[in-house]
């Protein structure tokens, strides 16, 4: 998948050479069988990669926090030292498709999963309170 996706022979030496190279294209695949756009297929590529060596999954499960602290390590490298809001959202889509990763290989631990389950309830009861 990711022959399909990145063109330029150094960036796919890179991607191909990084950790977890199978468990990345696998997901790509999935990605792509469920509707995402070749666009959006670079943009996670480019995603679990860079969170695809803190990841952590040598011990098992992946929880929240080593999702959390993976995406975070991936920032220390950011030359922009104050926080944006378009840094947020990046942060939040790091976190969302390092997450849906570890679900798709079968690591994501059940603390993790809760804690996504919560998070969806809150934002249902944010949205259902912002209707009445």
């Amino acid at each position: 998948m990711m022959e399909e996706l990145i063109k330029r022979p150094t960036t796919l030496a890179r991607y191909l050479g990084g950790p977890l190279a199978e468990e990345r294209d696998n997901f790509l695949k999935h990605c792509a069988q469920v509707g995402y756009s070749p666009s959006m297929l670079k943009k996670i590529s480019w995603v679990i990669w860079a969170v695809a060596e803190y990841i952590g999954i040598d011990h098992g499960k992946v929880t929240m926090q080593d999702i959390r602290i993976a995406v975070d390590h991936r920032t220390r490298f950011k030359r922009q030292s104050t926080q944006t809001k378009e840094s947020k959202s990046t942060r939040q889509m790091f976190i969302h498709f390092a997450t849906e990763w570890a679900r798709h290989m079968g690591c994501l631990g059940q603390a993790a999963k809760l804690w996504i389950n919560c998070v969806r309830w809150q934002r249902n009861v944010g949205w259902i309170n912002e209707f009445f």
